[in-house]
């Protein structure tokens, strides 16, 4: 959406002394559209919280909008094709990325021209309905009902008449299924019943526009956003309060996520992301994401526009309200400044964007104050004038209930292994997949006799494998083979004969499908020489086949797992750079990489270390170096961050 493309209406409801000149401005908007929304004021004209609830959405409605254009339909068409068939084809990925490219004839439409009477007088109807006769709405305020079961739309998604179809269809269900009065459980059965009844298809291969309620309602397909909008809608329509909390962009996982949050009867609200993980009341419960600051999605605009048109692009929505409290306990940062500020920002660091403001804080003489950070998150104080963003201090980190701020010190011998965090449970078992692989060889294409090469009993700490061959026999036929219960997923597999030759073979096959039927995971990729594309298989426990029209003596086998491209690369420039507070990022030089995959440099203590590839590749995190290794600000490593700097 585009937040501020209504600058004289912002100024001008946000003028208004009363509510009443608010909605007469928003009426004023609708042109045309008038007389729909007179008529829904009009129909509840005797029913003064239905008529205040009505009053509520139209007055707010003029900053919504949503887009309308042919492509817009081909890509829902698109994605009902690959929800069908589980997968989609390389043409299929290039029709969405050229639609992502090309995109013409796009058409806003403003709400508040577009909705019509008896579709926002249902959906009164039916949020009211399930208000008064849902047990646990009891003790729900007319505030929070304007905010978690009223509203007819979630963003930017297309309008759709669709409180009823999902009353329907799930209210009959929820009271087959719970009679009782907690609202969690409420919520928790009816997650568990949506991942049962349908497959949700997570779908980040292109990005794609918003769709509507209908569509999601037949459609259970694409990110997290498609996702967190199915539970809205089902909850909502069936009386659970709901709405989705956001981060705008994770200093662990450089993108930004949400998931839905619930109130409980005492008013805490308690995350959940349906086709993930329950609401739960325990306290110390966590989704295992660094977040630095948390945002919840509101109907109801939350600043003037007089204070949205000073911040930095990031915090322009006027639909987000911070409730990083409520996840991070009530804490404050005080920071000493290196220059003179009018106002302060904190930032988190990204590799292409710089840093990306996340929070807003106060300027007091010398120093900035943050209030209800997440600790253990590196953050870089900013200030922002004529739209550019200036470092105003040394970044920070808080450490429980103190600041520790990461000024440069005397120098230390550093050893450097990557540029970006190895996670357990991502790239890290990629790598395990080669465990127990073996190496076979034949004359005889079934494999029958054979001899084994090579087992792979153990994995080198090397993300470029060399395995020696001592084999003084010819073959014509090669296998590698993984064990049963493993997963083929291969980056390059490269066969060399005598005088480091290359063996170049007359076939290539294996006995498994691609995963998708995309470029990203075909069996070509095992042999191009890119260590980031890669070969994945969709059964367990497959091989891949080598043919070659002559016998061939074998000396080493080079094997690449997959990988994340992040680890020291061979012949690859780097640069390593460490943050200078006001200064910026100052350059410790360029090396090449070597085999050792490893290197070496002369660095500051206690200060903020940002690797970069200058020959390829997008991922780069920050990160310290204490106790002669890299940390990188993960979740993974809280706990060593929180020993070290002690």
């Amino acid at each position: 959406m585009k937040y501020l493309i209504f600058v004289t209406l912002f100024f001008l409801l946000f003028s208004c002394s009363t509510k009443n000149e608010a909605l007469e401005l928003a009426l004023q908007q609708a042109g045309t559209n008038r007389p729909e929304l007179e008529k829904v004021l009009a129909h509840y004209q005797n029913d003064s919280l239905k008529y205040q609830a009505a009053v509520f959405l139209i007055k707010n409605m003029p900053y919504y909008e949503y887009q309308v254009s042919p492509e817009i339909d081909s890509i829902k068409t698109l994605l009902t094709h690959i929800l069908k068939k589980g997968d989609l084809t390389e043409a299929e990925r290039q029709k969405g990325i050229n639609w992502q490219e090309e995109t013409s004839n796009v058409t806003y439409k403003q709400d508040i021209k577009e909705v019509k009477a008896s579709m926002l007088i249902e959906n009164i109807d039916y949020a009211f309905k399930v208000w008064k006769e849902k047990p646990w709405n009891k003790n729900l305020s007319f505030e929070d009902f304007c905010e978690l079961i009223l509203p007819y739309r979630i963003a930017q998604e297309p309008l759709t008449n669709w409180r009823k179809q999902y009353y329907q269809k799930y209210n009959y269900i929820l009271d087959s299924l719970y009679q009782g009065t907690d609202v969690v459980e409420a919520c928790n059965i009816l997650c568990r019943y949506l991942r049962e009844e349908k497959y949700f298809y997570y779908f980040d291969d292109l990005k794609t526009p918003r769709q509507d309620a209908i569509f999601q309602l037949n459609n259970r397909i694409g990110t997290c956003r498609e996702s967190c909008d199915v539970a809205t809608y089902v909850m909502r329509a069936v009386g659970i309060p709901v709405t989705t909390d956001i981060y705008l962009y994770s200093p662990e996982f450089q993108h930004n996520h949400q998931w839905n949050v619930v109130r409980d009867t005492t008013g805490k609200y308690l995350s959940f992301w349906y086709e993930n993980f329950d609401a739960t009341r325990d306290s110390s419960f966590t989704d295992e994401r660094k977040k630095a600051k948390v945002f919840r999605m509101t109907y109801g605009i939350q600043r003037p526009f007089e204070e949205l048109s000073q911040l930095p692009p990031s915090l322009q929505n006027p639909f987000l309200k911070d409730v990083s409290q409520e996840y991070f306990g009530k804490n404050r940062a005080i920071i000493s400044l290196q220059s003179e500020a009018k106002n302060a920002f904190i930032g988190v660091f990204t590799a292409r964007m710089g840093w990306l403001v996340v929070g807003q804080g106060k300027v007091t003489n010398n120093t900035a104050t943050f209030e209800n950070i997440e600790p253990f998150v590196i953050y870089q104080p900013l200030s922002y004038e004529n739209g550019e963003l200036t470092p105003i201090a040394y970044p920070f980190m808080l450490q429980k209930d103190k600041v520790h701020s990461l000024i440069p010190q005397e120098k230390q011998e550093i050893v450097l292994t990557r540029k970006y965090p190895l996670r357990k449970g991502h790239s890290a078992n990629y790598k395990q997949w080669l465990l127990l692989s073996r190496l076979k060889a034949s004359n005889n294409v079934s494999f029958s006799p054979f001899e084994t090469l090579h087992i792979m009993k153990s994995l080198p700490a090397q993300n470029v494998i060399e395995v020696p061959i001592h084999s003084q026999k010819a073959y014509r036929y090669f296998q590698y083979e993984v064990p049963k219960d493993s997963v083929l997923s291969i980056a390059e597999i490269h066969f060399f004969g005598k005088d480091n030759k290359e063996v170049i073979f007359d076939t290539i096959y294996s006995n498994g499908k691609p995963w998708k039927n995309i470029a990203l995971f075909q069996l070509k990729n095992c042999y191009d020489n890119d260590p980031i594309s890669f070969f994945c298989a969709k059964e367990k426990g497959t091989s891949l086949f080598f043919k070659s029209s002559t016998p061939q003596s074998i000396t080493k086998v080079i094997l690449i797992p997959r990988n994340d491209d992040n680890f020291i690369r061979e012949g690859d420039v780097y640069e390593l750079f460490y943050n200078k507070g006001i200064k910026g990022w100052v350059s410790l030089g360029e090396q090449k990489g070597t085999k050792t995959e490893k290197l070496y440099y002369q660095a500051p203590k206690n200060t903020v270390l940002w690797l970069k590839n200058k020959t390829r590749g997008k991922e780069e995190q920050i990160f310290l170096y204490q106790n002669n290794r890299q940390i990188f600000p993960i979740f993974e490593e809280e706990k060593n961050v929180s020993q070290n700097l002690n």
